[in-house]
């Protein structure tokens, strides 16, 4: 084999890796998106091309892959529109359900409504990284949104929700927390001290200053 057909089959394999990146979004959650109609390939492949057995292969792979791209861009389309379709369709679940929670099918319609919203997120999820991939050298920090999107559940696990009052009590209530971490603070810097009224005088030019200072510094 000369270096001419080892050339020829490098490419060959490159146009299928492309092809199989750009299916294996569709791929990664069978049974909740679309899959990939057969048709679409096997009208890419009767396409009559002339020429030698190798050319017509990569003609084929060729319009495969622009075949599989049109119907990625038809089934998905912009996938912002689709978060915020989705979303929508969930707040609209949970209205409807807070007014009726008793109701068998209002619930059965906000969980289908949830897990259509989760199901978007990892697609747009599985998008920004493989963009990020092609694109983080020439978008530099402008592709920052798959950096925070995958940040944001870490920072949220870190985040302390409850904490225990000096009542003994635990609570969630954001006025009650930031007034407890307050007394816990205040009451751990005041304590043993007393802080009284000082006078100083650092020479004869300054005049006489007053501050508060720590009685058990003195």
């Amino acid at each position: 084999m000369c270096i001419l057909d080892l050339l020829k089959f490098a490419f060959i394999f490159s146009v299928c890796t492309e092809i199989l990146v750009a299916h294996s979004q569709q791929l990664s959650h069978v049974g909740t998106a679309p899959i990939l109609p057969g048709c679409v390939v096997h009208q890419a492949w009767q396409q009559e091309v002339d020429g030698s057995p190798l050319y017509c292969v990569t003609q084929w792979l060729k319009a495969t892959k622009m075949a599989i791209k049109e119907w990625n861009k038809e089934v998905f389309g912009p996938i912002q529109s689709q978060i915020q379709a989705s979303k929508a369709k969930l707040t609209g679940a949970h209205i409807a359900l807070q007014t009726d929670p008793l109701n068998s099918s209002l619930i059965k319609q906000e969980l289908e409504a949830r897990a259509g919203y989760q199901q978007i997120l990892h697609t747009e999820e599985d998008f920004l990284r493989q963009k990020s991939r092609h694109q983080r050298l020439a978008l530099r920090d402008s592709n920052s949104k798959f950096f925070y999107s995958t940040m944001k559940p870490r920072v949220s696990r870190k985040t302390g929700r409850k904490l225990r009052t000096r009542y003994g009590t635990y609570s969630e209530d954001p006025e009650l927390l930031k007034s407890t971490v307050v007394h816990y603070f205040q009451a751990l810097l005041n304590r043993g001290k007393k802080w009284i009224l000082c006078h100083s005088k650092n020479s004869k030019s300054q005049p006489h200053k007053w501050r508060i200072c720590n009685s058990a510094a003195r």
